[in-house]
C-alpha cells in the first residue's frame, strides 16, 4: 500500500492516507483492504472487486463516488517464453480519496506514480482516471505489436527450420489476442457509460480526452482483430507446409520401398526349389545382379520422371 498526494503541481509519495490522496494497493492484504474501506467510507467489496480475476469490467456510481473496473494487459515470462493475458484493475474515486487496486504491479499505474507521465495531478480526478485509461489503451497496442512481431518470426521460419513449438506458440498468441479483444470490447462499454456520466457534468475538457481514449481503444480493438486473423492464417500456412513436407517424406519412402522390392522379388524367385534359367551357369549370380540393378535404375528413372522420387 502506497500513498501519493499532489504537492506544488506534482504527485509525490506521502506516509499517511489522509484526504485527497491517491492510495495505490498492489496485491493487498485483508487488513489493508479493511483499513482503506474504513478510512474512506467505501464498501469492502468494491475495494476487493479487482482481486477476482473473473470480475467483469464495469462503471458504477457509488453513494460517495464512482467505481471503475477494467482489464489491463500484462506480460508473463516463463522459461524465456512470453505469454500475454489481462487482469482487472479497480479505480475508486470517492469524495475523499482516489484508490487503485490490482493483483500485480501495473506499468501504467507505475508511470503515473513515478511522474513519467507529464501534467498529471490529483486535482482533477476525472482527468487522472482518463489518463490511466489512455495509458491502458496504449499498453494494449504495445503488447499487440509484440504479438505481431513474434508471429512474423514464426512465419519467417516456415520455409526454413521450423520448430515443434511453433504451432503451440501461435495458439498461445491467438489466445492472447482473444483475451485482449474481449477486454477491450468490455472497456468500450465502460467508456460509453463514462461518456454519459461526463456529459452530465458538462466537462468539455475531460470529454475531449475521453474521446481520445475511445479512439485509442477502438484502434486497439482493430489491431487485435487484424492480428488475430494474421495469426490464424499463419497457423494454417504452417500446418499446410508441415503436411506437405510429411507427404514428401512419405512419398520418398514409398518410392524407395518400391525400388528395393524389385531385387527382393527376383531373389525370391531364384530361391524357389524348381528348375530356373541360368541355374547351371557359373556366371548366373553376376547376370542376376546386373539385371536387378538395371531394373532398379529403370524404376528410379521412371519414378523421377513422374516426380515421385
Amino acid at each position: 500500500m502506497r500513498s501519493f498526494k499532489t504537492i506544488n503541481g506534482r504527485i509525490v509519495p506521502v506516509d499517511d492516507i489522509s484526504d485527497n490522496v491517491w492510495v495505490r494497493l498492489t496485491k493487498p492484504t485483508a487488513d489493508e483492504i479493511s483499513l482503506v474501506a474504513r478510512t474512506f467510507n467505501v464498501d469492502v467489496t468494491d475495494v476487493s472487486a479487482s482481486l477476482d480475476r473473473e470480475e467483469g469490467s464495469r462503471f458504477e456510481i457509488l453513494e460517495n463516488g464512482t467505481l471503475l473496473l477494467v482489464d489491463i494487459p500484462y506480460e508473463n515470462v516463463k522459461d524465456g517464453i512470453s505469454t500475454y493475458d489481462t487482469i482487472p484493475l479497480a479505480i475508486i474515486n470517492s469524495d475523499r480519496a482516489m484508490v487503485t487496486v490490482c493483483q500485480m504491479e501495473s506499468s501504467i499505474v507505475e508511470k503515473l506514480s513515478d511522474r513519467s507521465v507529464p501534467n498529471v495531478t490529483l486535482d482533477d480526478r476525472v482527468d487522472f482516471i482518463l489518463k490511466i485509461l489512455y495509458g491502458i489503451s496504449l499498453e494494449y497496442q504495445q503488447f499487440l505489436r509484440k504479438i505481431n512481431a513474434r508471429c512474423k518470426k514464426i512465419e519467417a521460419r516456415i520455409n526454413g527450420s521450423m520448430e515443434d513449438t511453433d504451432i503451440t506458440e501461435l495458439h498461445q498468441l491467438e489466445l492472447s489476442s482473444v483475451y485482449f479483444i474481449t477486454s477491450l470490447r468490455a472497456c468500450n462499454v465502460v467508456l460509453d457509460k463514462m461518456d454519459r456520466y461526463i456529459e452530465k457534468s458538462n466537462d468539455k475538457a475531460n470529454l475531449d480526452l475521453l474521446y481520445d481514449v475511445m479512439i485509442e481503444n477502438e484502434q486497439a480493438i482493430e489491431m487485435a482483430t487484424v492480428y488475430r486473423e494474421v495469426i490464424d492464417s499463419t497457423r494454417e500456412l504452417l500446418i499446410a507446409v508441415m503436411n506437405k513436407k510429411l507427404n514428401s517424406v512419405m512419398k520418398w519412402l514409398t518410392s524407395i520401398t518400391v525400388i528395393l522390392s524389385i531385387p527382393m522379388i527376383i531373389s525370391g524367385i531364384y530361391g524357389m526349389n524348381v528348375i530356373l534359367p541360368l541355374m547351371y551357369d557359373e556366371f548366373a549370380f553376376i547376370y542376376i545382379m546386373i539385371f536387378s540393378i538395371a531394373v532398379c535404375v529403370i524404376g528410379m528413372f521412371i519414378l523421377r520422371r513422374k516426380k515421385l522420387l
